[in-house]
């Protein structure tokens, strides 16, 4: 009986702009909750990027960019095990803008999980909370989509998303040497901060101009039911 499907797609495929050594990705842990722990494989690389201590979230975010573009990936993780819904919480009051302008660069030591995420969901009793009826009934109001006078009316809404995260980009790196007679002792480095995302978290994709384009969180990883290649594992979100 289905007269029409309306398909609407949003598709993003980016390159870091700083890319994680597959060969220092490791088994680790990560804590799904305050004392129950999984294996998976973790990226690790040492670089500078974009970092903030979110003291009124009581969590620490971190941007990666995307190579050629105004796209970039945020994380914020909880300083806690157990900190994420708090911390969803506190975000609805909390701009986007408002996150980032606290940023600034460092040399940060990252380990985030290689993940992959679907989310899938029919949204029709949304849209009718919403108060959008109409085009779910005899009264919809769709008549001249159809050469034919058959009445047509929606009866499903269907929203899937889809986003997975490894260590593929392409690796922006440059030298540049300078000679110079030593007059004092230089500075040390400053020490590395520290971000370990070994439990949950959560993430944006986002565009400098327009905002967020995607967003969810990571919460427990599920292994595959048969024996698979570790791009093959997925994880569980609470939504997308």
């Amino acid at each position: 009986m289905t007269r029409l499907i309306l398909v609407n797609a949003t598709h993003f495929k980016g390159e870091w702009e700083i890319k994680f050594n597959e060969h220092n990705t490791r088994d680790d842990d990560f804590y799904i909750n305050e004392s129950q722990k999984i294996t998976v494989k973790m990226m690790h690389l040492e670089h500078t990027f974009l970092y903030a201590e979110l003291k009124g979230l009581d969590a620490t975010a971190l941007q990666m960019n995307y190579k050629d573009s105004d796209l970039s990936m945020l994380i914020i993780l909880p300083n806690t095990r157990t900190g994420l819904r708090n911390v969803e919480n506190k975000l609805q009051s909390t701009s986007l803008k408002k996150i980032t302008n606290q940023l600034s660069e460092a040399p940060v030591n990252v380990k985030i999980p290689r993940f992959k995420v679907e989310f899938e969901q029919e949204l029709s009793p949304v849209f009718k909370m919403l108060g959008i009826r109409r085009i779910f009934s005899n009264d919809a109001e769709l008549g001249k989509i159809l050469t034919t006078d058959d009445p047509l009316n929606v009866s499903q809404i269907f929203h899937k998303a889809f986003i997975e995260v490894n260590e593929m980009g392409t690796e922006a790196a440059a030298a540049t040497a300078i000679i110079a007679m030593v007059r004092s002792l230089p500075l040390p480095p400053p020490k590395p901060k520290q971000f370990y995302a070994n439990k949950q978290f959560y993430y944006v994709i986002f565009h400098r101009s327009h905002g967020h384009l995607f967003a969810g969180n990571v919460c427990q990883f599920s292994a595959p039911a048969a024996p698979a290649a570790p791009s093959d594992e997925a994880c569980i979100c609470e939504k997308n």
